[in-house]
C-alpha cells in the first residue's frame, strides 16, 4: 500500500543556449518541484521520481503527452507547442499533486538583408531614374514587407519577392540608400548603405572659327570626372581627356585631324 507522503521537488535551471535546453524536475513525497516551469519551444522537461508510485500524467483534456499513464523513476518529454499544460500524478490527485510547464516562444532569428544594385558610388544623370535590386531572407520563417529609405526617409515598401524598386525623376544631389526587411515575427532588419549621386547633365556651348581649333566648353560640379570622348564614324568612341569637375566651366579644344569631320562626346564618371 502507498503511503501518504508531503513532496517536496527541486527544479534546476540551465542557463539558456541557442540550442535546447533541458530541465529537470524532481519527485519527492507526493509533490513535484517546482510546480511551475516556464521553457522554450523545443526545449525538454526531465522528472527524476526518488520514490516508486508517481505518473507524471497530463490532466483531463491536455494535449501534451507526458510521461504517460504509468509510474515512472524517471522521463522526460519535448515541448514544441506554445502554451500551457497541466500535469498530475494520477495515483495522488487527492493531493493536488500537479504541475503546469508553460511554453513560450524561443527569440526568433532575424531576416537578412542587401542592396545588390546599384553598386557602391554609382553616378546617374538628373533626372535620375535608379533600379534597386533587394535580397532578402528569413531562416525561421518569411519577409513580410521591404521598406526602402533614401536618407533616412522611408520611400517606398514592398511585400511582394524579390522587392525591388524603381525611383524616378530624382533631383542632382547625393542620396544614401537603405533597405530595411520585417519579418514574420516583426523582428526588423536594416541593409548596408549604398550611396549614389545624381548630377545635372552638362550644357555644351560650341565655337567654330573657319581655320582654328574646334571649341566647346561646359559647365561641371565637384567630384565628377568629365571625359571627352572622340570618333570619325559615330561608333568605337576613346578616352580624348578627362577633366576633374572644378565647379566652374571647362573648355575643350582640339583642331582639325585627318579626317577633317569628327564627332566627339562627354561622358561622365
Amino acid at each position: 500500500m502507498l503511503s501518504r507522503l508531503s513532496c517536496v521537488g527541486i527544479f534546476v535551471l540551465g542557463i539558456a543556449a541557442a540550442s535546447a535546453a533541458t530541465r529537470t524536475v524532481t519527485i519527492s513525497g507526493t509533490s513535484f518541484s517546482p510546480s511551475v516551469v516556464t521553457v522554450t519551444n523545443g526545449d525538454t522537461v526531465m522528472w527524476i521520481n526518488g520514490f516508486n508510485g508517481h505518473t507524471v500524467s497530463p490532466k483531463p483534456g491536455v494535449p501534451e503527452p507526458f510521461c504517460g499513464p504509468n509510474a515512472i523513476t524517471s522521463c522526460s518529454h519535448i515541448f514544441n507547442t506554445v502554451g500551457s499544460f497541466a500535469y498530475q500524478c494520477n495515483f495522488h490527485t487527492g493531493f493536488n499533486m500537479t504541475g503546469v510547464v508553460h511554453v513560450v516562444a524561443a527569440p526568433g532569428v532575424p531576416p537578412t538583408i542587401a542592396i545588390t544594385n546599384p553598386a557602391n558610388n554609382r553616378l546617374f544623370a538628373a533626372p535620375g531614374v535608379v533600379t534597386i535590386g533587394v535580397m532578402a531572407a528569413d531562416s525561421d520563417g518569411s519577409v513580410a514587407n521591404v521598406r526602402l529609405l533614401t536618407n533616412g526617409v522611408a520611400a517606398a515598401t514592398n511585400t511582394i519577392a524579390p522587392f525591388g524598386f524603381t525611383l524616378s525623376n530624382l533631383v542632382a544631389g547625393h542620396y544614401t540608400l537603405r533597405a530595411r526587411a520585417q519579418d514574420n515575427q516583426a523582428l526588423v532588419t536594416t541593409s548596408a548603405p549604398v550611396n549614389i549621386r545624381v548630377a545635372t547633365r552638362p550644357l555644351l556651348s560650341f565655337e567654330r572659327g573657319t581655320n582654328g581649333p574646334f571649341q566647346f566648353q561646359f559647365n561641371s560640379v565637384t567630384g565628377v570626372n568629365y571625359v571627352v570622348e572622340g570618333s570619325t564614324a559615330l561608333t568605337n568612341f576613346s578616352s580624348v581627356v578627362t577633366n576633374a569637375g572644378s565647379g566652374g566651366a571647362i573648355k575643350f579644344s582640339q583642331t582639325n585631324p585627318a579626317p577633317a569631320q569628327r564627332f566627339f562626346r562627354l561622358r561622365l564618371e
